[in-house]
């Protein structure tokens, strides 16, 4: 079990929530490893997502999505990196 607690927002509404996806967009889920996924992005998901985690801690790290070109690949976000031991870092 992990001892983090991630959430993605954008703007003020909360997107995901630890395992939970809180928004009603079918597009926007949570994959693996603390990323933010969007399949079918369009110029109106650019903006700021910002990553908060939960720790003693708490940190957050805010990311800039452009969308440069409108295709069907989905866009992840990265939160969290792991170093060699397992460790989580926030990362950009």
């Amino acid at each position: 079990m992990n001892p983090y607690v991630v959430a993605w927002k954008r703007g003020i509404a909360i997107l995901t929530a630890g395992n939970v996806k809180v928004t009603p967009d079918p597009r926007v889920s949570r994959a693996e490893r603390f990323n933010l996924q969007i399949r079918d992005a369009v110029p109106q998901d650019a903006g700021d997502y910002i990553c908060q985690i939960a720790t003693m801690e708490p940190r957050e790290i805010t990311h800039t999505v452009e969308i440069l070109e409108q295709n069907k690949a989905a866009q992840r976000i990265s939160c969290l990196d792991a170093n060699k031991n397992g460790d989580y870092y926030a990362s950009n």
